[in-house]
């Protein structure tokens, strides 16, 4: 029986909703990856971020930065996938769970693949119509390979398909690979697919360490969905995800850059994908991996909690 929750935030069995800030939910899926393991993210982020809270029956997270700490949060358990389900209906799963979670505060997921994103922007669009992306990763997961009828969801081209339900150029991907295999005969079409979608701004690009033009880039008073695959930190940070970066992020920069989107938007809902790895390996590098994945998990849920009113926090 699960007893861990995320960050020892309280169990959905004991939880009100007049004073919830948000819940985290598990979608132990690898539906759209071609390999299993990243159905362990959440059985692996549960337990590890234990340390977050150590020693204390009532414990809460406290960034030692600001001093503001993630109450209120609620654990709401793995989320019940039918058996053999693909990315699709996953997605579809997701979508209905976050429409009814969204109605109580942030919705958190963590995976994990990738293509759980799908479901969870789809619902969110409902709530926010003018809804923004961010997305830190090392890959575009956009389907620049064939310019006809988009494929069936999967890991590889989950943005595509959340290009369905946002508006155009309301996508930010951060921290990306330098260069991306094109194919050469249609380069203008994902010269224009891409910059139609968004922005992309890649992990060794000057604008990447520039706060004041990522400030710019992230704009203000908008209502943002995050996602992090956590393939977009350094492979010597995460090598526990399917593939690696060869380049990527420190861990650090990865928490300034959410510190920096919250401080002038509202994160109304986030996900944690791509941890991966086999549930019974409790090597120290895993371990240390989903050590530094949980840093993103607490991260995301202090960045989506309201801003402290009180004099004791500090930004």
């Amino acid at each position: 029986m699960e007893t861990a929750t995320f960050a020892g935030t309280t169990s959905s069995d004991g939880a009100g909703a007049a004073s919830r800030t948000g819940t985290v939910v598990g979608v132990p899926t690898s539906a759209g990856s071609p390999h299993e393991g990243s159905e362990n993210g959440p059985y692996f982020l549960r337990r590890v971020s234990q340390h977050l809270t150590w020693g204390y029956d009532d414990g809460v997270p406290l960034a030692v930065d600001t001093l503001e700490a993630m109450s209120g949060w609620v654990d709401g358990g793995d989320l019940e996938l039918p058996d053999g389900a693909d990315a699709e209906k996953v997605a579809s799963a997701v979508r209905r769970e976050v429409a009814d979670l969204a109605r109580l505060g942030v919705v958190g997921l963590v995976g994990g693949d990738h293509s759980i994103t799908a479901g969870a922007v789809e619902a969110l669009v409902e709530h926010h119509p003018d809804l923004w992306v961010v997305q830190l990763d090392h890959h575009l997961d956009v389907q620049i390979w064939d310019h006809g009828p988009l494929d069936p969801l999967f890991h590889t081209n989950v943005m595509s398909h959340v290009g369905r339900w946002i508006r155009p150029g309301h996508l930010l991907q951060l921290g990306l690979a330098p260069f991306v295999a094109a194919p050469g005969g249609s380069l203008d079409d994902v010269r224009t697919l891409l910059s139609g979608m968004g922005r992309q701004v890649s992990s060794v690009a000057g604008m990447i360490d520039d706060d004041v033009a990522l400030a710019e880039l992230l704009g203000r008073d908008r209502a943002v969905y995050v996602t992090v695959d956590l393939d977009v930190l350094q492979p010597e940070a995460m090598s526990s995800t399917g593939y690696p970066a060869t380049t990527g992020l420190s861990l650090g920069r990865v928490v300034q850059l959410l510190r920096l989107l919250s401080r002038a938007n509202t994160i109304v809902g986030f996900d944690v994908v791509e941890f991966s790895a086999d549930r019974d390996d409790r090597s120290p590098v895993v371990l240390a991996d989903a050590g530094r994945a949980a840093v993103v998990l607490a991260e995301l849920m202090r960045c989506s909690s309201p801003a402290p009113t009180r004099g004791e926090a500090r930004r």
